[in-house]
């Protein structure tokens, strides 16, 4: 039976996983997008071999990982792009899990209020809507395996006792986030940081986790070939693409803004905490918050000086990226969520940090009808390029523009397709 304080905010969360749900079902179209093609000329072409995947694997760091599993899901699905998003959804139900299990050692202490409230805000940033470029693009599954891996390890530091457990756990989490996707490689340092808050001085514990980041990065670095043109940028436009990156959960509109109120937020916010003096499970879930925040705030950074130049200070708030933005906002929501409620904490500061939570918990959601709008549109494209693509229509742009692939590689990989009956040729 669930817990008092999980009774009413229980309903919520299930809402939000329903609409979830229903959006995904509603705006999926069956057929593959940009990199997507790039892994049906690699995995299914016939006569494929493991070695020659290998060595794409080398030579442009593909995830063997989640793409192995997107493989097989494919094989159980006839290709299904539905089946990819579905995975993508229950990924992200795993990860909200591992929150929870953090958040529950919390519910004892405190007002009642902040336990259910930080159920249903951990739900409305990990099933928004918001992120619909990552639940309709089912190649972002490696970005959901990532931070369902490194959400998981970070748990089981904070909430694990058995140290023997504790530690084998929390490698194999490591691992898996750092084969999943590139920015899992920050998974280690956020590590560093969950150690520190919660105060261990264990070195064994200390010892494990830093030798195994150095073999892990290591192994993952080393075999890669070297970047292909001018290699990383900061400049102004990286700077704006990092603002977005933040912001982008509030719409791409005001992102700039609220990327810098985040990043303004967040020295504010963690400074009046003192964590020895904290108890056991609030430190714990400020473990998990510093944890996200230098893990999204990493990979933005990283993002934003290899990708900027190509993709424009705008792309920092592309739908894709979003799930980043609604993750950082999520853990700046549990520290508002705890300052408001210590009694010990200044007045000034209570107040501060709740209208931090309340901004965090409603504002994002002004923006949906816009969410939609731009989902339908990315929808009513693909189903004008699914058109293109049944009726061999190769010459016509915009089947390579809204594909983001070129005509040619859409071509065959779309007879790769149609010989499997794959994808938007399935039952044919």
């Amino acid at each position: 039976m669930p817990d008092v304080r999980e009774r009413w905010a229980l309903p919520v969360v299930l809402a939000l996983l329903a609409g979830l749900v229903v959006f995904v079902f509603h705006y999926t179209v069956e057929i593959p997008r940009a990199d997507e093609w790039s892994l049906i000329l690699l995995y299914d072409r016939p006569g494929v071999r493991w070695t020659e995947v290998w060595q794409v694997y080398l030579d442009q760091s593909h995830f063997l990982l989640p793409y192995s599993i997107l493989r097989l899901v494919a094989s159980c699905t006839d290709g299904s792009i539905l089946a990819r998003s579905l995975l993508s959804v229950s990924t992200a139900c795993l990860t909200y899990a591992a929150v929870a299990r953090v958040l529950r050692g919390s519910a004892a202490s405190g007002p009642r209020w902040v336990y259910p409230l930080s159920l249903i805000g951990t739900a409305s940033g990990t099933f928004a809507i918001h992120q619909w470029g990552g639940w309709l693009w089912g190649v972002q599954f490696c970005v959901y395996l990532c931070l369902l891996a490194s959400v998981w390890g970070w748990s089981v530091l904070i909430v694990e006792k058995r140290p023997v457990r504790r530690v084998l756990y929390a490698v194999l989490c490591g691992v898996v986030s750092t084969y999943a996707f590139v920015g899992g490689l920050f998974y280690w340092p956020a590590c560093a940081v969950v150690l520190v808050v919660l105060g261990d001085r264990d070195r064994t514990t200390w010892l494990w986790i830093a030798g195994a980041a150095t073999v892990t990065i290591a192994l993952y670095i080393l075999p890669q070939a070297p970047l292909n043109g001018g290699g990383p940028v900061w400049d102004r436009n990286s700077a704006e693409f990092f603002l977005r990156y933040v912001g982008g959960w509030f719409g791409s509109g005001v992102s700039v803004f609220w990327g810098a109120a985040g990043l303004i937020s967040i020295p504010v916010l963690l400074s009046g905490f003192r964590p020895a003096r904290m108890d056991e499970a609030r430190r714990g879930v400020l473990a998990l918050s510093s944890a996200l925040i230098v893990f999204v705030l990493s990979g933005g950074i990283s993002t934003a000086v290899m990708r900027s130049e190509q993709l424009g200070a705008e792309g920092g708030s592309a739908a894709q990226y979003v799930v980043y933005s609604c993750w950082i906002w999520t853990a700046l929501l549990w520290v508002g969520l705890i300052e408001s409620s210590d009694k010990a904490a200044p007045t000034v500061r209570r107040v501060l940090a709740a209208g931090c939570a309340a901004v965090i918990l409603v504002l994002p959601w002004t923006g949906l009808g816009t969410v939609f709008r731009e989902a339908e549109t990315s929808a009513t494209q693909l189903r004008v390029a699914r058109w293109l693509l049944m009726n061999e229509q190769w010459h016509d742009l915009r089947l390579g523009r809204v594909l983001g692939m070129d005509n040619s590689k859409v071509r065959e990989g779309a007879g790769i397709l149609k010989d499997l009956r794959y994808g938007p040729y399935a039952g044919g």
